[in-house]
């Protein structure tokens, strides 16, 4: 059984002191909302959690733009956006 993928659209960033990225997350062959994904940087405690129809937005300060985003959920691959 291959394991189920999360896909990420609207991953739109805004230009301020921090960058603040807004979108859904859905399950890339359902093409289903996914509520309660969890986003993030762990290594320095940044992120949030999708909301239940999948929307999420997440503040990033200018000094973190260049890592990495992960976007986890049990029963799903991890996927990482640069």
């Amino acid at each position: 059984m291959n394991p189920a993928y999360i896909l990420i659209l609207l991953f739109i960033p805004v230009i301020t002191f921090s960058q603040s990225f807004h979108g859904y997350v859905i399950d890339s062959e359902t093409k289903e909302k996914l509520p309660y994904v969890n986003i993030g940087i762990p290594d320095y405690k940044v992120g949030t959690v999708s909301d239940i129809n999948g929307r999420y937005t997440l503040q990033l300060p200018d000094s973190l733009k260049q890592d990495t985003v992960i976007f986890s959920m049990i029963g799903y691959k991890e996927k990482k956006v640069k």
